[in-house]
């Protein structure tokens, strides 16, 4: 699966999101992380639709849809809600959803507003922080994990004001090729961006714009 995919599109509202399919049988959705597209999948895709539908989309904003613009605060709710009205289009309820980072958060969100809608999930590293604090984390959010979860307060700490404030600043100054890096490292830890396949960088690349977007939205 690469660039000259013949890709399909549902219509949600106006908003076309891009998809792929294959296979028959209960629906399986495939929700991809950040930084990260429905191409994500592709090695996933051919074994499990031998006994399943599978659907493997691009969330709003994600290569190939329309890039986001920097007038655009991307919320968990939109996303939520993308994923039920695609869900819909493709008549394709109830369904098993896995998701990788983000798009398991995305998964998670969608199961606890709509149960009767999933038949079950594989959740992957869903980033749960982020449905208490911001990336990067405001110091009033911080001091009210502090108090509550200490532990907690350490790892948002590590990660939203060390390594996403890095990403943050380097965004600001025009370096997207270093925000990708610091995020990419930030996030798999041991491994460097370079280390990755050369099919992730460029999704890598492809897809950094809404996080780009979302760290100046919050100057």
């Amino acid at each position: 699966m690469g660039n000259q995919v013949n890709y399909r599109y549902a219509d949600l509202n106006g908003t076309p999101l891009a998809y792929v399919e294959a296979g028959i049988g209960e629906p399986v959705i495939f929700v991809h992380g950040g930084v990260s597209d429905l191409r994500c999948w592709k090695h996933q895709i051919p074994d499990i639709s031998r006994q399943f539908r599978v659907i493997a989309y691009s969330c709003r904003y994600a290569f190939p849809n329309d890039v986001i613009t920097e007038d655009v605060d991307r919320q968990w709710p939109e996303h939520v809600n993308d994923l039920g009205s695609l869900l819909d289009a493709l008549n394709a309820c109830p369904a098993h959803l896995i998701g990788n980072s983000s798009g398991a958060l995305i998964c998670l969100l969608f199961a606890l507003k709509h149960p009767e809608k999933v038949l079950s999930l594989v959740l992957e590293e869903p980033p749960v922080v982020s449905m208490y604090v911001s990336m990067p984390p405001r110091p009033s959010e911080l001091l009210r994990i502090l108090f509550k979860s200490p532990k907690t307060a350490a790892g948002v700490l590590h990660f939203g004001a060390r390594i996403m404030e890095r990403v943050r600043k380097a965004v600001v100054a025009g370096d997207d090729e270093s925000g990708i890096r610091i995020f990419v490292k930030g996030v798999l830890g041991n491994q460097d961006f370079d280390e990755l396949s050369h099919e992730r960088r460029i999704q890598s690349r492809d897809n950094f714009s809404w996080l780009r977007v979302m760290l100046l939205n919050q100057e």
